[in-house]
């Protein structure tokens, strides 16, 4: 699910503010702010658990809430892995229910990269498009990946649609 769109946060991240250190808070909806730091705020006394999120532009900062608090710890794993990206970006990329970033089904790897790419078309060991498309996930490195003929990726995805035509091996 996109991160944007998880019960555990979405009325959060739908409202996000951001606010300077004068007190002021920046009205427009900022999607293009990228996000500089992520820190996990912890106050058992005042029963206060929440992310303070900085962003690159103007240092401005954003309260992040969770419910179930508990998710709070992966929440944060998420969003440091993600430092650097947008905020639009940051709401495209999909997370697991527990709030832990989707690995990658091809490179097995946890990566803030990973979208959904909708019909991408395959391609065989002549260079031309198969009438088979790929819909699912696949981080940058592997989409990339799998546009070059005879990668690992690209024998993955054939075979994710079935491709078993001669000349498209099948991954050990």
């Amino acid at each position: 699910m996109k991160f944007a769109d998880h019960p555990s946060i979405q009325q959060f991240w739908s409202n996000l503010s951001w606010a300077y250190s004068g007190g002021r808070f920046d009205q427009i909806k900022s999607l293009d702010s990228v996000l500089q730091k992520v820190a996990l705020i912890s106050d058992d006394v005042a029963d206060k658990h929440y992310l303070q999120l900085t962003r690159e532009q103007d240092g401005a900062t954003a309260v992040l809430l969770c419910r179930p608090v508990s998710l709070l710890g992966n929440l944060e794993r998420t969003l440091k892995a993600c430092i650097g990206q947008t905020i639009l970006y940051i709401g495209e990329v999909e997370v697991r229910e527990d709030l832990k970033l989707t690995p990658c089904p091809c490179c097995s790897k946890d990566k803030p990269s990973i979208m959904r790419n909708d019909l991408y078309p395959t391609t065989d060991t002549k260079g031309s498009r198969g009438n088979r498309a790929y819909n699912g996930l696949l981080c940058d490195d592997c989409l990339e990946q799998s546009k070059r003929v005879e990668s690992r990726a690209n024998r993955w995805l054939h075979q994710q649609v079935g491709d078993t035509r001669p000349g498209r091996p099948i991954i050990p």
